[in-house]
């Protein structure tokens, strides 16, 4: 992955495998939080991965309960909103789940659709 400003020059690239952790498996969704961090819907490692502006590995968050994000985005106060796919309700492949993570990544929970 490699991200840019928005002039279009190059700032950092994140790939490959790293005993650090930040490592990426499928990334599919990104957001930036209001601090300027750079979070990753990390759809192959079931996480939420964390990097600074500068593309400094911070953290990760959502590995214990998110199977596989597909997306994400985060509100002006920092809460994360984060769309999994392969969640299915009443056997409709449209459907999934909208996981709420407040900016201390505590969980609630909303049904969505995707369309």
């Amino acid at each position: 992955m490699q991200v840019f400003n928005a002039d279009g020059s190059f700032v950092y690239g994140i790939h490959g495998s790293t005993s650090d952790g930040s490592d990426l498996q499928s990334p599919w969704g990104v957001a930036f939080d209001p601090s300027g961090n750079l979070h990753v819907a990390n759809h192959g490692s079931g996480c939420v991965k964390i990097f600074t502006a500068e593309g400094k590995y911070v953290t990760q968050y959502g590995s214990d309960t998110l199977r596989t994000p597909a997306g994400i985005a985060i509100d002006e106060e920092g809460y994360s909103f984060v769309a999994e796919y392969y969640y299915v309700d009443k056997g409709s492949s449209r459907n999934g789940m909208l996981k709420i993570l407040q900016p201390h990544h505590q969980y609630c929970y909303v049904l969505f659709v995707l369309c």
